[in-house]
């Protein structure tokens, strides 16, 4: 389970990884700007993202986590939905915590409040969920012993 969780963190991180990689190329500009989208970009005032580009970014994220979830589980869409939203939750607002800590020179914990106002991690946090659901019922724990089927003669 340890491994799955470990594969899940890192897929939210690969998540933030393409948001930068979007934004370098200057892709998928298009929809509202939301705020705390990028929190290490804020001192170059590039934290606000499009919408689009948010949901190209995180909903690919989501759907490996939660295959993670799954491959270490066996966990139900409802159950691995609510392991990725809560990965997905903490890891930003920690990491976004973080990013505001450094860039105004303040205690970490004196910014967690602040990144409950930010709609561009609640937004990435549901596009986690809608990828995680995305990829249905299929799971790899579930055909792990499972015999291969008889072809036909």
């Amino acid at each position: 389970m340890v491994a799955g969780l470990a594969l899940a963190l890192l897929a939210v991180c690969a998540g933030m990884g393409w948001l930068y990689i979007l934004r370098e190329a200057g892709a998928l500009d298009v929809g509202p700007r939301l705020s705390g989208a990028l929190p290490l970009e804020q001192l170059a005032r590039g934290d606000d993202q499009p919408l689009l580009r948010l949901a190209v970014g995180w909903l690919p994220a989501g759907a490996a986590a939660g295959l993670a979830v799954t491959w270490a589980t066996g966990w139900g869409p409802a159950r691995r939905a609510l392991a990725v939203g809560l990965l997905g939750a903490v890891t930003l607002l920690a990491t976004g915590a973080v990013s505001d800590a450094i860039a105004v020179n303040e205690t970490v914990w004196s910014k967690v409040g602040d990144q409950f106002s930010h709609e561009g991690i609640w937004i990435e946090v549901a596009c986690l969920v809608i990828g995680s659901l995305l990829i249905g019922r299929a799971s790899w724990a579930g055909s792990r012993g499972a015999a291969p089927a008889a072809s036909p003669p």
